[in-house]
C-alpha cells in the first residue's frame, strides 16, 4: 500500500518544510490538496488513500464486523472520526482556498486557520498582525489671530464678510470734526488711524482694521469741497444737484494696526463717480425710493444710485463701497492670515 508524504508535497509547493498534522476526514484532505498542492491530483490520491485505510480496518471480512471493538481500535489506530462534511461546505471553503493565492509559508498555514476545520489541523507559527501607523493631526495647529473691525458701518461690515476670515466689530468712539483746512486726504488718513489705535488699546493682540471715507466735490476753483454723510432728506437732494454733470472724488483711508503700535499698514484709495445730468425730479425720485442718507455724498453706487452715474473710474470697485478689499486682503496677507 502506498502512502503520501505530505511534507513532501508541501515541499514542493512552498519550497519548504510545513509540519502537517494527521488527518481523519475526507474533507480535510480535500483542503490540504486545495492548499498544498495540485488540486485534481492530490485529491485523488488522498482520497483512495482514505477508502483503502478504512477498507482494511473495518471491512467485516477482514476484522469481523463493524463491531464497537472494531470501531474503537479503528479509531485509536487514526484517531477520533469527525463528521464530515456537506458538499455545499467542501465547495465553499475550496472556493475560499483558491481564489486567495498563497504568499508564504505562513500565508498557507493561516489559510487553512481561517477555513473553518473545526479547529487548527496544521502546526505551525502564528502569523503576527501588521500594525498600520495611525497618523494624527497636531493638537497645536496654527488658528488665525484675531481680527476686529474698527467701525459699526454695517456697509464695511458686509464687505469684510466677504474675505471669510472671522472678525468681531467694535465701535471706535472717535471724534470725526474735521480741523480747520484740513485736507481732505489729510483727514481720511487721520480718521483711519484713530479709529484702530482706539479698539487696539481695547483689544490686546488684533489685528485691527480702521477706516474712513470722504467724498469731495471737484470745482474749477481748485478748492475742496468735501461732501459728508447728509443725514437728512433735504441736504441729500442738495449734494446730489451739486453733483449733477460734474465728478465726485471718493476717498477711503485704511489703517491696519495691532497694540495701539505704529500702523502695520496705511494706504489711501480715490475712485472717481461722473454724475449724468440730473434734474430735481430724477433725484427726489431717487431718493425717495433708496433713502442713502447715511452714505458720504448720498447715492449707493451698490443700489439705484448706479443709475445716476455716467461713469466710474477705479482700481477697486468695493472701495467706493467704504472698504477697498484689494489692497486690504495684501495687508492681512502680510499680517498673517491666510488669504485664500
Amino acid at each position: 500500500m502506498t502512502f503520501v508524504d505530505f511534507e513532501a508535497l508541501a515541499r514542493r509547493r512552498l519550497g519548504s518544510v510545513v509540519p502537517v498534522a494527521r488527518f481523519a476526514g475526507i474533507h480535510e484532505f480535500k483542503l490540504a490538496a486545495a492548499v498544498h498542492g495540485p488540486r485534481e491530483t492530490l485529491q485523488t490520491t488522498l482520497a483512495k488513500q482514505l477508502r483503502r485505510r478504512l477498507d482494511v480496518n473495518l471491512d467485516p471480512r477482514s476484522s469481523g464486523g463493524h463491531s464497537p471493538k472494531n470501531k474503537a481500535n479503528a479509531e485509536s489506530a487514526f484517531g477520533p472520526r469527525e463528521h464530515p462534511l456537506q458538499p455545499g461546505q467542501i465547495l465553499e471553503l475550496e472556493g475560499t482556498v483558491n481564489n486567495r493565492p498563497l504568499q508564504s509559508e505562513s500565508g498557507a498555514i493561516d489559510e487553512v486557520r481561517q477555513a473553518g476545520c473545526h479547529g487548527p489541523r496544521i502546526i505551525g507559527p502564528a502569523v503576527t498582525a501588521v500594525k498600520k501607523p495611525i497618523r494624527c493631526k497636531s493638537l497645536f495647529l496654527k488658528s488665525p489671530p484675531p481680527l476686529v473691525l474698527g467701525s459699526t458701518s454695517i456697509y464695511r461690515r458686509q464687505l469684510l464678510e466677504r474675505l471669510r476670515v472671522p472678525f468681531d466689530c467694535a465701535a471706535p468712539q472717535v471724534d470725526e470734526t474735521p480741523f480747520p483746512g484740513e485736507a481732505a486726504r489729510v483727514l481720511v488718513a487721520r480718521l483711519a488711524r484713530a479709529k484702530a489705535c482706539a479698539v487696539a488699546g481695547q483689544r490686546p493682540g488684533a489685528w485691527v482694521i480702521g477706516s474712513d471715507q470722504v467724498a469731495v466735490l471737484e470745482q474749477p476753483s481748485q478748492s475742496e469741497a468735501i461732501l459728508g454723510k447728509p443725514g437728512t432728506v433735504a441736504k441729500c437732494i442738495e449734494q446730489l444737484l451739486q453733483c449733477s454733470g460734474k465728478t465726485l472724488h471718493f476717498i477711503t483711508a485704511v489703517a491696519v494696526v495691532r497694540d495701539a503700535e505704529p500702523p502695520h499698514c496705511e494706504f489711501i484709495d480715490t475712485t472717481r463717480v461722473i454724475f449724468r445730468v440730473l434734474d430735481r425730479d430724477t433725484i427726489e425720485r431717487y431718493v425717495e425710493r433708496e433713502s442713502p442718507l447715511d452714505c458720504a455724498g448720498g447715492f449707493k453706487s451698490e443700489g439705484l444710485g448706479i443709475t445716476l452715474c455716467d461713469r466710474i473710474e477705479s482700481r477697486d470697485p468695493s472701495a467706493l463701497i467704504g472698504l477697498p478689499l484689494i489692497e486690504l486682503a495684501a495687508a492681512l496677507r502680510r499680517a498673517g492670515f491666510e488669504l485664500p
